[in-house]
């Protein structure tokens, strides 16, 4: 089932709301007090499989299957994310021509961190 553009319409002008999130939220909010659950729910919304896609880790976290997974998915996650910005602070170190500069040569510590990043997404 998919909530149609005209429902929607009917939703806000039968609890008087122009704003949006605020009919998407009586619209999930009906739709979950009748029995749907969340995230079939936000799937009727937005489109199949709309859920998992918009939640992304969030819905992964929430299914992992003990919560030692989940803080592991956390923990990669995290520091999959310093890394990028690891990244990005030694790449601004280009354009004042520190990138090679000695006794620290930026540009291979910038490779290891690039090599870090690649493997860490694809696990």
């Amino acid at each position: 089932m998919q909530i149609t553009t005209a429902q929607l319409n009917q939703v806000a002008e039968l609890i008087g709301a122009t704003d949006k999130n605020m009919v998407f939220s009586a619209v999930l909010k009906t739709l979950v007090e009748c029995g749907i659950s969340t995230d079939a729910a936000f799937d009727c919304l937005f489109g199949d499989g709309a859920f998992k896609q918009f939640a992304g880790n969030v819905y992964e976290l929430a299914c992992a299957p003990n919560k030692k997974e989940g803080r592991k998915a956390r923990a990669h996650a995290e520091m999959l994310a310093a890394l990028q910005v690891t990244l990005g602070n030694i790449m601004s170190l280009g354009p004042a021509g520190a990138l090679e500069s000695v006794p620290m040569p930026y540009r291979v510590w910038a490779d290891v961190v690039k090599s870090a990043i690649d493997k860490a997404k694809r696990t």
